[in-house]
């Protein structure tokens, strides 16, 4: 009988270590996933020097602009990157929404003048899509997100 007890234990054993495997691999992947996401929307807002890409705040060109329309396009067919259920942005940062009324990143402007010119910098927050019952609970801290920042874009007149 002391055997049966010591199968059933090794079983739980095994199915825990699994179960943890997996979770660590889908977390290791959905990271990578916002990493490249994230990169992509920095690359295209320098390559159209931020023209068109912020619509949510007045002045910043449709929402259908080419800018927008290549984040939504690598996004949504190259990545199949999934947003997060509910996407947490600090204080200060806006949303970008983008099909189907979706949140799918945050952005700030910071706007600085140096030798004349004027200069504005993006500060891109993309949240990893965490889909594990307990971590999905906590995904809003900042261990959860990948951030970074474009090159100096001028400002044209």
């Amino acid at each position: 009988m002391k055997e049966a007890y010591g199968g059933i234990l090794n079983l739980v054993f095994i199915i825990v270590f699994l179960t943890i495997i997996v979770g660590v691999l889908g977390f290791v992947f959905s990271y990578t996933k916002a990493f490249k996401f994230k990169n992509t929307i920095i690359d295209t807002i320098e390559r159209y020097e931020a023209s068109g890409c912020y619509p949510e705040i007045s002045g910043g060109g449709g929402s259908d602009s080419v800018c927008r329309k290549r984040i939504w396009e690598v996004a949504t067919g190259d990545l199949a990157y999934n947003p997060p259920t509910y996407l947490r942005c600090p204080s200060g940062y806006t949303q970008a929404i983008g099909p189907g009324g979706k949140p799918y990143y945050c952005y700030k402007i910071s706007k600085h003048t140096r030798s004349g010119n004027s200069y504005m910098v993006f500060r891109v927050i993309v949240q990893v899509d965490i889909q594990f019952p307990i971590i999905d609970r906590i995904a809003g801290m900042n261990i959860f997100q990948v951030d970074g920042d474009t090159q100096e874009i001028l400002v044209r007149r």
